[in-house]
C-alpha cells in the first residue's frame, strides 16, 4: 500500500485541494509500506489540537493499512520532555481518573497499551502522565496495538532515536509546514516519511467526522 494514495483518499474525503502533497514534510524512498510481520507508526503528541489531529490521522492510516494488507500495525505515541525549557501550564480536557476509565474500556475492547518511561525530572511527571493518558483515551476506539513512550531530551533527536529503535514506517507530527524548525532538525536522510498537519485540518469541527467517514 502506498502512503501517498491514502493521503489522496483523505484529501478527497475532506475536500481540501493539494492536501496530500502538503502533508508530506519529509519524503522518503520508502513511501510504500513494505510487507513485514509488523508495521510501526510513530506520532508526536503533546496534548495540543495539532497533535490530537496528528494522532487521529495516524490511527486512520493504521486502520486503512490493516484492512488493506492484514498486517499487524502498532501505533506508537511519543511525548518528549525537553528539560531545557520550563514546563508550560497544562489544562487537560478531562481528569486523569476519566482518562484511566476510558483507557481501561479500550483495553477491554482489545486495544493494548504499554508505557516506556525514561526518568524525567519529578516536576514533569504529573504533566507527562496526563498527556499520555489523554492520548490513550483519544485513541480509545483504536482496536489494535497502542504503545506510549515518554522520552527526555531534545525533541528532534529524541524522535529520531525512537524512530530508529522501533524501526518506524511512518512519523506523523503536528507541524503545519516543512519550514517548522523541528523538521530540518530531524536530520537528512531520515529513516521514514514524515507527515504534518496543515492548519485547516485542525480548525474545522467537521474534520474528525470526515476522517472517520473516509474509513
Amino acid at each position: 500500500m502506498n502512503i501517498t494514495s491514502m493521503l489522496v483518499r483523505l484529501q478527497g474525503a475532506l475536500g481540501i485541494s493539494n492536501l496530500a502533497n502538503r502533508m508530506v514534510l519529509l519524503p522518503s524512498s520508502q513511501m510504500s509500506l513494505t510487507p513485514a510481520d509488523s508495521l510501526n507508526f510513530l506520532v508526536g503528541y503533546n496534548g495540543s489540537p495539532q497533535s490530537q489531529t496528528a494522532l487521529d490521522i495516524t490511527l486512520w492510516i493504521a486502520y486503512q493499512t490493516r484492512v488493506a494488507t492484514s498486517q499487524h500495525v502498532t501505533v506508537h505515541v511519543v511525548y518528549v520532555v525537553d528539560e531545557t525549557f520550563q514546563p508550560a501550564t497544562f489544562s487537560p480536557q478531562f481528569s486523569s481518573r476519566q482518562a484511566h476509565a476510558t483507557s481501561a474500556s479500550a483495553a477491554q475492547q482489545g486495544a493494548t497499551a504499554t508505557c516506556t518511561l525514561t526518568a524525567p525530572a519529578p516536576h514533569n511527571l504529573e504533566r507527562a502522565d496526563r498527556v499520555l493518558w489523554e492520548a490513550r483515551s483519544f485513541a480509545a476506539d483504536w482496536r489494535g496495538s497502542l504503545e506510549t513512550h515518554l522520552q527526555v531530551g531534545q525533541l528532534a533527536p529524541s524522535l529520531r532515536q525512537l524512530v530508529e529503535t522501533e524501526a518506524a514506517t511512518l512519523l506523523v507530527l503536528g507541524c503545519a509546514t516543512a519550514t517548522h524548525p523541528i523538521v530540518p532538525a530531524l536530520g537528512h536522510p531520515f529513516p521514514c516519511p514524515v507527515l504534518g498537519i496543515p492548519a485547516e485540518l485542525v480548525e474545522p469541527s467537521s474534520t474528525e467526522h470526515a476522517i472517520m467517514t473516509a474509513s
